[in-house]
């Protein structure tokens, strides 16, 4: 009878494993066939016909929307006689992560009742799973609000925690001219600091220079605050700042500037890729392929259908539409697609505006100053541009268009500009044409790019003249070298084939108002590999002082001299250059060496040899770099370090290197413990994450293989959705104490012993451990000695107190010491 009895109960386990989530269903289990202990009162089954129970309270859960998760929320039950999910409470937190329809809400959320979840969404199916802390949402689309693949909700994006941070980079060098005996000593020191609040961004950026003799400075270039604008996707900024325009030319402001940032866009709204638009004549599989490749395939029911989703790809062929009707037939035709910056997707609008002084540097002047600009995406085609810039007595357009053609991306644009003298009151205007066609072809893998410019009048101005001019009222405009008349860009990339290398071409070709010949300028340069060794050749043509031509020729080989053990990345190479009928000839060995590296150069130029050599270090706290140069004229040492500091609540932590995005990681006597982005906790269990990408699921870790035995963490891995310039808080819960095994004796005969997983409690209450296989209890102890007790059902449980022995020495301790106790039975 003893064996049927556990044989059900073991078939009521097993069950319930394959049930993991709260359902409706009920269902009615006999407990006489659960009995087990004598004289104990009957197993109260009741709360498992309906599925696994949930407990009154609060649960932190992933969301899950047609199973796609959709972000993290607090979760509250209440007790019901009902299925247990009949108890979950609609909040407007986790509501707003489903994007549904307003029909498919019967009751709104209250903040002061519990408004049951599934009376509210009636049309919807709800499941909780307990064992992975997740609720799992059923909607039909017809109730779903249509969001772009990687869309994240702005009420999922983190405002971070109150930081605040200084990012330094300190070189330091010293020259010795050893002909005269004469010393030159230069230190520079570039600072970058910040502080971030509740979603704010303080930032400064200077740089302090030290040349000795000639004295130090500081000098202020940009310090401003700067926060979201969830509704425009954009930041609005104010303080000393440059604009970020892609149309105007950037300038320095001391004001206001409101902008779009393109990276709260979700992954598949972010660069040029086509509308496809098509009709489907019944229920149909859509597939979209690039080059050969599926990079889109979707569901989509009968008549028409946009797909307005894709992932920039770079425009490397046009996309080859498929449709799979459901009897069986196909359809296709091609959208013809090949991208360039410029290109906006259709509908988008991306748009800066800036107002107030204009700046360069530490000097602010008087002009007040308006930029705008916008670009806006018509349809696959055609994206229209516009820019202004505008003060009292200046004012600056530029117009323009991108088309998608057959033959490429073809940009246009039309300038215009009026300057008005503040003395003498005469006008002064420049006019301007530009052209540029960009194309890609993929089956030749060739990259072209041609670009026109031709200034209609002799003298152009812009934003500065005028600034200028109004500083200085005898202002006159640049007669001498501000007198381009055409610019002509070329540049074509082409690989030819795995065997035969890759060559390109670049070359500006500039006319002036004052001179009739053409001003040339181009690169054209070679490169291949054989077996493992890569070499490279080319030739140049620039302008120099007094406007004299500088013509160079070059050659490299370079060899790597790994072998599969001996992964240093160590590399051999050697440069041939001659320019202007100087030779220079060297040779260098590069390598690594743990997270070190290092490398050695010999050089000579002209029968004069040099001789150098660098090395370099990431600390936990800071990169190191050294370098030393010795020739028969100079010796030469510098070195740098570069990293940052963090102060934060938990205190202050260093990190070698730091964005503007960061994390901070805390997990409490984890110190020491590898975390991702290649840091370790201090001692203090802090540690820094330098990068995190903005509006996206970034994923940050610890590893415990180096914690000790006497820490454990509750978790090893967390996702955060980071503001940009901000810094987020990852705190890892850790319990602390020696860990030890109990061997547990009954203290009287016929006494039961707790059964598996029973939890095991302290003096205190507090939860420690659980009993495990073979009547042992696993727990982990502050306290040398105490009290445990275990108690299971509704009249059995025991106690045995304890008296762990210290080692001698931290190198002698167990482990995982283990003991064996008689436990006193409690009734």
């Amino acid at each position: 009878m003893r064996l049927i009895r556990l044989f059900f109960w073991f078939v009521l386990v097993g069950w319930l494993l394959l049930l993991p989530f709260a359902r409706a269903e009920e269902v009615e289990f006999d407990a006489n066939h659960l009995q087990q202990i004598e004289g104990a009162a009957p197993v109260d089954v009741s709360r498992f016909r309906f599925g696994n129970p949930i407990t009154a309270g609060e649960y932190t859960a992933d969301i899950y929307v047609n199973k796609q998760k959709r972000g993290e929320a607090l979760l509250r039950f209440t007790e019901t006689d009902a299925a247990p999910i009949n108890g979950l409470c609609l909040h407007r937190e986790w509501l707003d992560l489903l994007d549904l329809l307003p029909e498919a809400v019967k009751i709104q959320p209250d903040a002061q009742n519990c408004v049951s979840a599934v009376e509210a969404l009636p049309q919807i199916s709800l499941e909780f799973d307990t064992s992975a802390q997740r609720l799992n949402v059923s909607v039909p689309q017809v109730l779903t609000v249509k969001r772009p693949r990687g869309y994240i909700a702005p009420s999922q994006w983190q405002n971070g925690i109150p930081t605040a941070f200084v990012r330094y980079s300190f070189h330091s060098s010293n020259t010795k001219n050893r002909q005269n005996d004469t010393r030159s000593q230069r230190r520079y020191l570039n600072l970058r600091t910040g502080a971030n609040w509740n979603g704010w961004a303080l930032r400064h950026q200077g740089t302090y220079t030290d040349t000795g003799k000639n004295g130090s400075d500081y000098r202020r270039y940009e310090t401003y605050v700067e926060r979201d604008v969830d509704r425009f996707n954009s930041r609005i900024t104010a303080g000393d700042f440059t604009t970020r325009s892609n149309w105007n030319d950037n300038i320095g402001l001391r004001g206001v500037m409101w902008s779009s940032d393109l990276r709260m866009l979700p992954l598949s709204q972010r660069g040029f890729a086509p509308t496809v638009r098509g009709t489907a004549d019944s229920n149909a599989t859509v597939s979209i392929r690039q080059n050969g490749n599926v990079i889109y395939r979707t569901e989509v029911a009968a008549g028409p259908f946009v797909i307005d989703d894709l992932y920039p790809s770079g425009g490397l062929g046009d996309l080859e539409v498929e449709i799979n009707e459901e009897d069986g037939r196909v359809r296709r035709f091609t959208v013809p697609f090949s991208s360039s910056a410029s290109l906006v997707r259709p509908g988008q609008i991306h748009f800066q505006t800036a107002l107030g002084r204009y700046r360069e540097n530490e000097n602010v002047f008087k002009l007040p100053v308006f930029q705008g600009s916008l670009q806006y995406g018509i349809n696959n085609r055609l994206t229209l541009n516009a820019a202004l810039d505008g003060s009292k007595r200046y004012i600056g357009t530029r117009l323009g268009t991108v088309w998608h053609t057959p033959a490429g991306t073809l940009e246009n644009s039309l300038q215009f500009s009026q300057l008005r003298h503040p003395e003498s009151r005469r006008r002064f205007q420049s006019k301007s044409v530009g052209l540029n066609l960009y194309k890609n072809l993929p089956g030749s893998g060739t990259y072209f790019n041609f670009g026109l410019r031709h200034y209609l009048s002799r003298y152009h101005y812009d934003i500065r003249d005028a600034a200028y001019a109004e500083q200085n009222r005898q202002w006159q405009p640049d007669t001498l070298n501000n007198n381009l008349k055409t610019q002509y860009r070329l540049s074509v990339n082409q690989t030819l084939g795995s065997k035969f290398g890759h060559v390109y071409i670049n070359g500006i070709s500039n006319r002036y108002y004052n001179r009739s010949r053409l001003h040339n300028e181009y690169q054209i340069g070679y490169s291949n590999q054989y077996k493992n060794l890569q070499y490279r050749l080319g030739y140049s043509q620039a302008r120099g002082e007094a406007n004299r031509r500088n013509n160079q020729f070059y050659f490299s080989l370079s060899l790597p001299l790994d072998t599969p053990k001996t992964q240093h990345n160590t590399q051999l190479s050697a440069d041939y250059q001659r320019t202007d009928g100087r030779d220079t000839t060297r040779i260098a060995l590069n390598g690594s060496y743990g997270k070190g590296s290092y490398g050695v150069a010999a050089s000579q130029q002209n029968g004069l040899r040099n001789y150098s050599a660098h090395a370099s270090y990431p600390t936990p706290w800071a990169k190191l770099n050294a370098h030393i140069g010795r020739s028969r004229q100079h010796h030469y040492t510098a070195y740098s370090v570069s990293g940052a500091w963090v102060a934060h609540r938990y205190g202050l932590t260093a990190s070698p290197e730091l964005s503007d995005t960061f994390a901070v990681i805390h997990a409490k006597g984890a110190g020491g413990a590898l975390i991702n982005g290649g840091n370790r906790l201090d001692r203090k269990g802090n540690g820094i994450v330098p990068h995190l990408t903005p509006y996206q699921v970034n994923k940050v870790s610890i590893n415990p293989e180096h914690l000790p035995d006497t820490v454990e963490l509750s978790a090893t891995g967390m996702e955060l959705i980071p503001r940009a310039n901000t810094s987020t808080l990852a705190s890892f819960t850790t319990t602390h104490g020696q860990l030890v095994l109990f061997e547990l004796e009954a203290k009287e005969a016929g006494q039961p012993l707790p059964p598996f997983g029973t939890e095991v409690t302290d003096d205190k209450g507090r939860i420690v451990g659980h009993v495990v296989q073979g009547n042992r209890a696993l727990v982990r102890l502050n306290d040398d000695k105490g009290t445990l007790q275990i108690t299971w059902a509704q009249q059995h449980g025991c106690r045995f107190p304890y008296h762990l022995q210290t080692a001698d020495s931290p190198s002698k301790q167990a482990i995982m010491p283990n003991y064996t106790v008689q436990c006193q039975a409690v009734r």
